[in-house]
């Protein structure tokens, strides 16, 4: 008799660890991202059943009544749309950089050259408002070789 009594007094055990384990699932899973047939993108704390999902790497915050677990998940949610904001933002400031580094690489390299020819050349010709080739004047060379040391200094580090 008392093997029997054991024995329930195990399976009531049994039966009440599974019933927490099953209530305290949906506090485990995690954020599932996917996009239905029309473009739209979802979130869920559960997975989509018959579509393709990718889990997100967080987790929601555990659920005390349903409105809770929704204001959670989309606090979350909005968290991540801003890191993934924020990274598209950094990755967009990197490559801006990225050209303007080359322009001012490009610009200095036209500056040396130009001051190399400034210097080295006594006749320059360049083409004039109207179009026409010139010989620059002596003031002329002077103000093209300011120009161009001033491009030096600032675009060559």
């Amino acid at each position: 008799m008392n093997s029997l009594l054991l024995t329930r007094a195990q399976h009531l055990t049994l039966s009440g660890a599974l019933a927490l384990a099953t209530l305290s699932l949906p506090a485990w899973a995690g954020v599932y991202k996917w996009v239905d047939a029309d473009g739209v993108v979802h979130y869920s704390d559960q997975r989509p059943e018959g579509v393709s999902s990718q889990e997100m790497g967080i987790k929601p915050i555990p659920r005390s009544g349903s409105e809770g677990a929704s204001v959670g998940l989309d606090e979350q949610v909005r968290t991540l749309d801003e890191k993934q904001e924020l990274e598209r933002l950094r990755d967009q400031q990197a490559s801006e950089n990225a050209e303007a580094a080359k322009r001012e690489a490009d610009n200095c390299k036209m500056a040396k050259e130009n001051l190399d020819v400034l210097m080295k050349q006594a006749r320059i010709r360049a083409k004039g408002d109207d179009g026409e080739l010139h010989f620059l004047t002596p003031e002329e060379i002077l103000e093209q070789r300011k120009k161009a040391q001033e491009v030096i200094d600032r675009d060559c580090k």
